[in-house]
C-alpha cells in the first residue's frame, strides 16, 4: 500500500518490538522520561528554632519530622504558655475568636488594633507564627506608630530561649516594613510585659541567624556535624562526633 493512500491521522508512532511494514514511514520517538520532581525544601518553623536555641542536633530532628516524646515538665511549660495567650487575647482582641494564622503585611499592621496575635511570616527559610505584635501610636503624630514584637514565656522569668526566639520575631517583623525594629516584649506567666533590646544589627546576632540559616541548608544537602566538645585526650572512654551523611546516622 502506498503511503499516500493512508488515512489522514497524523504522525503513525511505532510501538515497541513491531515490525515496520514495507513502504510505511514511521516516526519513532525516544522514550519520554519522567520529570524529576525537586523536593521542596523544608522551613524553619516554630518548634524548630525553639528546639534550635536548646539543642542543634533537635533542631535537625525536627526538620526531619520527628516528634518525639514530650516530658512533663515541656507539657507543663506548653500549658502555661498557653494559657498566658488565651488571658492577652481576651483582654487585648475586641475578638478572642477572631481568626488567626492570617499573612502579616504592611496595609494589615498599618489598620490593625493595637495587638496582634499569631500572625504569621513567610520567607525562603522561615514559616513562623509570631506570638503577637504590639502596636503603639505617637502622641504628637497619630499617623506615626513602632511595632514591637512579642513573645510568650512559660516562666515568670525571661530566659535565653526567650531572647533569641523574640530576636527572630523582631528579624521579621523588620523584613515585613523595611524598618529597624529596636524592642520586643517578654510576657510572662503573671502577665508582666517585660522590654527586651533587640539589637539585631548586634555583632553576635549576625552570625548566629547566618548559622541557623547555613543549618538549614547543609540539612537539605544531607550532610551534618553539629558542634559537640571533643572529649579530654585522658578521659577512659573514646570521644566521638555524631555524623549524618545522605540522612544516616553516624559515630567515628
Amino acid at each position: 500500500m502506498h503511503p499516500s493512500a493512508l488515512p489522514d491521522t497524523g504522525r503513525l508512532i511505532r510501538e515497541e518490538h513491531e515490525p515496520c511494514p514495507v513502504g510505511v514511514m514511521y516516526s519513532c520517538r525516544p522514550p519520554t522520561l519522567a520529570k524529576r520532581v525537586k523536593p521542596m525544601q523544608p522551613k524553619i518553623s516554630n518548634e524548630a528554632l525553639e528546639a534550635y536555641c536548646n539543642c542543634k542536633l533537635k533542631f535537625h530532628l525536627k526538620l526531619q519530622g520527628e516528634l518525639g516524646v514530650k516530658t512533663d515538665y515541656e507539657i507543663m511549660r506548653a500549658e502555661l504558655r498557653a494559657n498566658t495567650l488565651a488571658r492577652a487575647r481576651k483582654g487585648n482582641v475586641a475578638n478572642p475568636e477572631s481568626r488567626d494564622n492570617f499573612r502579616l503585611t504592611p496595609p494589615r499592621l498599618e489598620k490593625a488594633s493595637p495587638y496582634i496575635f499569631n500572625g504569621t511570616y513567610e520567607d525562603e527559610d522561615f514559616k513562623l507564627q509570631i506570638d503577637g505584635v504590639h502596636k503603639a501610636i505617637a502622641f504628637d503624630d497619630p499617623c506615626t506608630y513602632s511595632l514591637c514584637p512579642i513573645t510568650f514565656s512559660g516562666s515568670a522569668k525571661i530566659e535565653k530561649q526567650n531572647r533569641l526566639v523574640l530576636r527572630v520575631y523582631g528579624y521579621a517583623v523588620s523584613r515585613i516594613t523595611h524598618r529597624q525594629i529596636p524592642t520586643g516584649l517578654v510576657w510572662n506567666i503573671r502577665d508582666v510585659t517585660t522590654k527586651v533590646p533587640l539589637r539585631l544589627d548586634d555583632k553576635e546576632f549576625a552570625p548566629w541567624l547566618q548559622e541557623l540559616r547555613s543549618s538549614l541548608r547543609s540539612r537539605c544537602l544531607g550532610f551534618f556535624i553539629p558542634e559537640i566538645t571533643p572529649r579530654p585526650r585522658f578521659a577512659p572512654w573514646r570521644s566521638f562526633q555524631w555524623r549524618t551523611w545522605g540522612g544516616v546516622a553516624m559515630y567515628a
